[in-house]
């Protein structure tokens, strides 16, 4: 019981006492006995904390005091003795101001002291039970006192024995599993002494202070025989709940622990990590099963060597490193499932891997530019095309794209170097730069024709001049001028497109800026039979300065010759439809327009191939696509000389030759070619038919 000498006195001297502890600020708590000489120096000073609350003066009894001395037969804190109590001398627990250290003798009930020996034990105080110990044994006695109020029981100690300084526990990790329980890694900043041990205090409760449940979990070394590292597992927790948790080393036993009140075994602690008071906690928040699917029908036309899924919530929690995806089959389609914690907005995105570049998707609409799933339940998600966010159309087969390019204003580079760059070449990007070419009659204007476009989707930039420096680049600096363009991903704009069918298409654009490259911009021309006569149809989207069309015709494909004119709509903004009547057209022919500005600048359309008049030459061709060689069968057997003649789609002549009197004959040599589409003309008996071939 603390002994009150005079309470008028204690409130004149003292400050206001911290409430619901006894010992008043200022008064340190001392441990002092025939081992040091009942010594009241500052080295005899205990170290006052707090466990399991933030609270400065807790109310349950959290707060203790802790000294550790060194008992050694020479050169350590105190001297090696037996203390039996009593006349022969003892310990005290002592606080008071510093002109009475001894006004206060905590734990007993008078001043005569009598052997107890509590070694690794807790110990209470009644009337008549004095403080003696047993220190002969070297080591370290690690005193701790709790201070619970005015009564002879309230007030408990505990002195654990270690052969060496008590371990310190530097760090506490935590990792949930899948059901649910908690593996818990510890590590102590030495080997334990024998007899002392690392365990985890936890509740579900509130906190320690209002709670009269708690659990004690005995931790296991995992790299003996250094035994530094430890590790328990707390059992399977219910869903929603949270617990709380601290570690702490004891030299008592788990049973004798577990034997103890809730209040006694928080005194039982030689070193103690609670997260500074505030205790560690883990919240079990319901998990969903979440399966990511993405279509990469559109990226792979030039392989792919892995699809990964990145992200800013558990598992997904490494932007850098990304999870794999699996494959489905031989499809197009990647699949992964994922245990996640629901309460928050999943971001991630997917994506591709080849010749070791990472292609991510770019930036989405919403409020962090990533894809975004609010986590409320197990879901299968769509599978959307890669850096879409809807399914993945048919793709086309591969189709021919002419890009078109205007320097006006941009001071062409004077070497020439004028670049077209994307991922729809198989060497992406810089690495697989087209160069453009002038436009005949339009001054600085470019453009580049390229067969087997394989991509879908796919993005695109002008280069004006060295395609290695990026300030070469189109950059659209123009906000007004980005309408054509998607982000990057990385801060920047391309230019997209999406091939819908197989039918060539140009791309002309004034560089930086989404306004058309070329006076008109051609929608569509074919040309087809009307009797003995060809009618040809073409249409533009737009037209500026706009005179009007040549109709030119070939016989070959090469050689253009105009056979009319058609006044075009000066300027316009919407779709124009013209057509065009050619009443010679008993042979096979080709067909394009030449515009022409009123300034005399003029730019070709594509040319387009007229079928022969149907006869009786009845031929098939196999295999279609071909690869090497191509068959051609005739339903009977031809009695006369057979020509053929094969073309590429710009009318250019490849290879010709006769066959004489025959049923089939067959092309060979082919594997040269590139893929695409090709014309094989045949004639027999002033009977021509022509007939379109694919590689």
């Amino acid at each position: 019981m603390k002994k009150i000498i005079l309470s008028v006195l204690i409130l004149t001297i003292h400050a206001i006492p911290v409430i619901a502890q006894n010992i008043f600020v200022g008064e340190p708590v001392q441990i002092t006995g025939t081992m040091n000489g009942f010594s009241t120096a500052s080295t005899a000073n205990c170290t006052y904390r707090r466990i399991s609350t933030t609270a400065g003066a807790p109310a349950d009894g959290r707060g203790q005091w802790i000294k550790t001395y060194n008992a050694q037969v020479t050169g350590g804190d105190v001297t090696n003795i037996n203390m039996p109590g009593g006349g022969s001398g003892g310990f005290l627990f002592i606080s008071g101001p510093i002109t009475n250290r001894f006004q206060n003798k905590w734990v007993f009930t008078s001043v005569m002291q009598a052997r107890i020996d509590s070694v690794n034990e807790l110990s209470a105080y009644n009337t008549g039970q004095d403080m003696g110990l047993n220190m002969s044994a070297p080591g370290r006695y690690t005193f701790v006192f709790n201070d619970c109020g005015y009564t002879n029981i309230g007030a408990r100690y505990y002195v654990g024995y270690t052969a060496n300084n008590p371990v310190l526990l530097n760090n506490v990790t935590q990792s949930v599993q899948a059901n649910n329980s908690v593996v818990l890694n510890i590590t102590t900043s030495a080997a334990p002494s024998p007899g002392e041990r690392v365990f985890v205090r936890y509740t579900s409760a509130a906190g320690f202070a209002s709670t009269s449940n708690t659990t004690i979990l005995e931790a296991t070394a995992t790299n003996s025989p250094t035994n530094t590292n430890w590790q328990l597992t707390i059992p399977a927790q219910p869903m929603g709940s949270t617990i709380r948790y601290y570690a702490f080393t004891s030299t008592l036993t788990l049973s004798k622990l577990n034997q103890l009140t809730e209040s006694d075994r928080t005194i039982c602690c030689l070193q103690v990590n609670d997260n500074s008071g505030s205790n560690y906690t883990v919240t079990f928040t319901p998990k969903y099963n979440i399966t990511f699917s993405v279509n990469m029908a559109n990226s792979n036309c030039f392989g792919i060597d892995s699809v990964t899924i990145s992200g800013a919530i558990a598992p997904l929690t490494n932007w850098t490193g990304g999870i794999l995806m699996n494959r489905v089959g031989t499809t197009s389609v990647y699949n992964r499932t994922f245990l996640i914690d629901s309460g928050a907005t999943l971001q991630y995105k997917f994506r591709f891997h080849r010749n070791g570049a990472i292609n991510w998707e770019g930036t989405f609409a919403t409020s962090s530019g990533n894809r975004e799933l609010s986590l409320i339940k197990d879901s299968i998600l769509s599978t959307f095309c890669f850096g879409t966010t809807a399914a993945c159309a048919a793709v086309p087969a591969p189709s021919t794209i002419t890009f078109a390019v205007n320097l006006t204003g941009q001071s062409p580079d004077p070497q020439g170097r004028i670049y077209v760059v994307g991922n729809f070449t198989t060497a992406s990007w810089i690495s697989g730069a087209i160069r453009m070419t002038p436009i005949p009659g339009l001054a600085n204007h470019f453009q580049a024709v390229v067969n087997n476009v394989c991509p879908a989707t796919f993005e695109y930039r002008f280069v004006n001049g060295d395609s290695s420096i990026v300030a070469n680049q189109e950059s659209f600096p123009n906000p007004a001028q980005r309408t054509c363009t998607v982000s990057n991903g990385f801060g920047g704009f391309n230019r997209a497109y999406t091939r819908v069918n197989t039918n060539p298409v140009l791309l002309g654009f004034v560089f930086n800026a989404c306004n058309t490259a070329l006076p008109v911009e051609f929608l569509s021309i074919s040309a087809n039979r009307k009797g003995y006569g060809a009618i040809i149809h073409w249409s533009t989207a737009s037209e500026t300065n706009n005179r009007g069309f040549f109709v030119q015709k070939s016989i070959n494909g090469v050689d253009f010759e105009d056979i009319g004119f058609v006044e075009g709509s000066g300027e316009s903004k919407t779709q124009r439809n013209y057509s065009f009547y050619d009443k010679d057209a008993n042979q096979i022919g080709y067909y394009r327009i030449k515009q022409v500005d009123f300034n005399e600048t003029y730019a070709y359309s594509k040319i387009v191939t007229l079928e022969a008049l149907t006869s009786d030459l009845n031929l098939g061709v196999y295999p279609i696509p071909f690869k090497d060689n191509v068959t051609i069968h005739f339903s009977e057997e031809i009695d006369g000389d057979i020509s053929w003649s094969l073309y590429n789609t710009s009318g250019m002549l490849l290879q010709e030759g006769e066959q004489t009197k025959t049923n089939s004959f067959e092309l060979s040599g082919l594997d040269n070619y590139q893929a695409g589409v090709y014309y094989l003309k045949v004639t027999c008996n002033n009977i021509a038919k022509t007939v379109k071939l694919i590689k």
